[in-house]
């Protein structure tokens, strides 16, 4: 991982993600499935719990070096900002 991927996110959500990386089927380009979906959305609930400001830029290109199909790669950072986006609201109405 690049220093500034680590710049942006917490321990706790470096290790989610690398879990993530290491154990997903990167062959399947359509959606996640059993503890892939699991261990995404463990990283984005991470990120979110260490108030992470996630540099979709860098996380794209962090994928892209690691393997992941671009098409792929486009859609987890959307999942991403989306969930962390919902996360963030869901917060606010709570109070």
């Amino acid at each position: 991982m690049s220093n500034n991927t680590k710049n942006f996110l917490s321990p706790d959500s470096l290790v989610a993600l690398l879990e993530f990386d290491q154990n997903a089927n990167k062959a399947n380009r359509i959606h996640l499935q059993g503890h892939d979906e699991e261990r995404w959305e463990k990283f984005v609930v991470t990120s979110h719990l260490n108030n992470d400001t996630i540099d979709e830029e860098e996380l794209r290109r962090w994928f892209l070096a690691k393997g992941w199909d671009e098409d792929v790669v486009d859609k987890l950072i959307s999942r991403c900002v989306d969930g962390l986006t919902l996360l963030k609201t869901y917060d606010q109405m709570k109070g």
